[in-house]
């Protein structure tokens, strides 16, 4: 018999302790000590741009991203710049769909960039979108929250231990086929992003708010 059982998740934790006395959930993230310093915790003027950043492989679903930035903003003459960060095999399917998309001239691959750059592109920006299909928490949306940048991500996962859907940002409801990485329903919960990325972007009443909270979050749990 076990002495504790330990889980990254409070769900995994729920569903598969039952009733052991020692399960302890141990989320084991916190922000760079450098996202503490006081530069950090002041807004920066935002640009009309939003981030997304990970590693582009099917499972952080940027095609997912992009579909729904096309859908929130394809069609305005002053859309934000849509800023990708990060490498992978996935960077050259990105690139034909944006284009396919009509989108290509807002998007803007960026490749591997260091974490203070990351750091300054989020604080700048209207909002981090994270569309990651299969995550412990995205640590990612930490320094985003750390940076007063809303986030708007997929709810799977550890993500809601992390991202308080309306307090730090918005969380849009995500249910995968089986054994891969395809939404059940891809136009519905395209749809759906679109709609949170929207109403993040047109609303800086609404991104200071998520911001103060966001950052708040973070240096109360995540220090």
């Amino acid at each position: 018999h076990a002495d504790a059982l330990l889980f990254t998740e409070e769900k995994i934790c729920r569903v598969l302790s039952g009733n052991h006395p020692r399960a302890l959930v141990l989320l084991d993230v916190a922000v760079p000590q450098k996202l503490e310093a006081p530069e950090y915790d002041s807004p920066s003027s935002r640009k009309n741009q939003f981030v997304w950043a990970g590693v582009l492989e099917p499972h952080k679903g940027l095609e997912i991203a992009l579909r729904a930035y096309a859908k929130a903003f394809g069609s305005l003459p002053d859309r934000p710049v849509f800023k990708v960060m990060g490498a992978g095999s996935g960077l050259d399917l990105a690139r034909q769909l944006a284009t396919s998309l009509g989108i290509a001239d807002a998007v803007e691959f960026l490749g591997s960039v260091s974490q203070p750059r990351l750091w300054e592109e989020m604080r700048q920006s209207r909002g981090f979108v994270f569309t990651s299909v299969r995550d412990t928490c995205g640590s990612v949306n930490l320094e985003a929250m750390a940076c007063r940048t809303p986030v708007v991500a997929s709810n799977v996962g550890g993500i809601p231990e992390v991202v308080v859907p309306g307090e730090t940002g918005l969380l849009v409801d995500l249910v995968l086929r089986p054994g891969t990485f395809d939404p059940i329903d891809p136009e519905g919960f395209s749809a759906s992003l679109a709609a949170a990325i929207n109403r993040v972007g047109m609303d800086p009443a609404l991104q200071r708010t998520f911001g103060e909270r966001g950052r708040a979050r973070v240096e109360a749990h995540f220090s």
